[in-house]
C-alpha cells in the first residue's frame, strides 16, 4: 500500500510523516532537497518546488508490500499518481494552518508575509485540484490521532499500537 499525504503548507503533512514513522510504518517527507528542488516544470515555465520524479517513481517502485506513506505537495506530483494506492488530502481552516506555520520548528516556510501569501493564494487556485485526484479528504484540525486513526483504517492497515 502506497500512501500519498499531501496538501498545502501548514496542514501537518510532515507530523503525520513523523508518527506513522514512530508507529512503526515506512514514511518519507518529499519536502525536503533529498526528494524535491526549485526548478520548473517544463522549460519556460516558473520555477516551483517540484519532486525529483526519478528518485520519488524508484522509491515508489522499490516499496515492498509493507505501507509506505509519502508526504509531500509539488507542482509535479500527479506524474506519480500512476505507482500510489492512495491519495490523502489533508486539509485544515485558514486560522489553524496560520497558526501552525508561525509555530512550526525546523522548517521556516511560511513564517514571511508572502509565503504566507503565496500559500493562501495556492490554497484557493490548487486545492479543488487536489480534491478532485484524491481518494479521501481529512480535516487535520481534528486530534492527531483521530487523523491518524482515520487514515490507517481507510488504507486498511493496522498500526503496531492498534489493541486487539
Amino acid at each position: 500500500m502506497k500512501v500519498l499525504l499531501t496538501g498545502m503548507s501548514g496542514v501537518g503533512k510532515s507530523t503525520l510523516i513523523g508518527e506513522f514513522r514512530a508507529l512503526g510504518c515506512h514514511a518519507v517527507d518529499l519536502d525536503s532537497p533529498e526528494w524535491s528542488h526549485y526548478s520548473a516544470v517544463k522549460p519556460g515555465e516558473a520555477v516551483e518546488w517540484i519532486w525529483r520524479i526519478e528518485r520519488v517513481s524508484e522509491l515508489l517502485g522499490d516499496s515492498t508490500g509493507d505501507a509506505l506513506f509519502v508526504g509531500g505537495c509539488a507542482a509535479n506530483q500527479g506524474q506519480v499518481y500512476g505507482l500510489l494506492d492512495c491519495v490523502v488530502l489533508l486539509k485544515a481552516p485558514e486560522e489553524v494552518m496560520r497558526e501552525r506555520l508561525a509555530t512550526r520548528q525546523g522548517n521556516e516556510f511560511g513564517k514571511k508575509p508572502e509565503e504566507l501569501e503565496k500559500i493562501f493564494r495556492d490554497k484557493a487556485e490548487f486545492e479543488g485540484l487536489l480534491e478532485a485526484g484524491a481518494d479521501l479528504v481529512v480535516d487535520t484540525s481534528k486530534p492527531l490521532d483521530e487523523v491518524i486513526f482515520e487514515i490507517a483504517n481507510y488504507v486498511g492497515i493496522r498500526l503496531q499500537d492498534d489493541v486487539e
